[in-house]
């Protein structure tokens, strides 16, 4: 499989950035051979994921907060250690939704509420 094929998708939407180095993306449309490597159940169109490489607490709050108001799953939820020297952990939070635009909206909802 060339992942590199897959990730050449027009559905892939940068939406924005936050504190702790925080990045919100949206997949609108997910290859079948992702779904099943990243076990996405087949009623999920589109994923959105929010990372940050040095903080976890604020995205944690503010993805549930976003969850609340859209509907979406919370699919993933990974942390590491931070690679940049700089105080906490970092994470990877990816949620599944029906559609592209319950997605984005997910993540314009948790980059507004990491920033307050």
């Amino acid at each position: 499989m060339n992942v590199n094929n897959f990730l050449q998708s027009e559905a892939t939407q940068f939406v924005g950035t936050a504190a702790a180095n925080t990045i919100g993306l949206v997949i609108g449309t997910i290859h079948e051979d992702i779904k099943a490597l990243l076990q996405i159940p087949d009623e999920y169109q589109a994923i959105s994921i929010v990372s940050s490489r040095t903080g976890t607490v604020a995205q944690a709050i503010a993805i549930d907060d976003a969850v609340k108001a859209v509907n979406v799953k919370l699919l993933r939820f990974e942390m590491a250690i931070d690679a940049g020297k700089q105080c906490g952990q970092g994470c990877l939070f990816v949620l599944g939704a029906e559609n592209i635009s319950d997605a984005r909206r997910l993540v314009e909802i948790a980059l507004k509420q990491i920033d307050y």
